[in-house]
């Protein structure tokens, strides 16, 4: 393959533009959508994650093994 067979063609390089330029839209996204979302105190976070895995192992304890 030559370089001229292997460069893109005009349909290539709109979608490579077109897929540049949706990636730094999700990019913009996702940072005005953190933005948008308080802070949370490590401490609350840490006893969030606790309550999780008690109600994890209250569940787990609930059902019976299946052996």
């Amino acid at each position: 393959m030559t370089a001229i067979q292997s460069a893109p063609r005009g349909v290539d390089l709109v979608a490579i533009r077109l897929g540049t330029l949706l990636q730094r839209w999700g990019r913009e996204r996702a940072g005005r959508r953190a933005l948008e979302f308080e802070r949370i105190d490590p401490r609350d976070h840490q006893r969030m994650l606790a309550e999780l895995e008690s109600a994890r192992a209250q569940r787990e304890a609930w059902v019976p093994r299946i052996r």
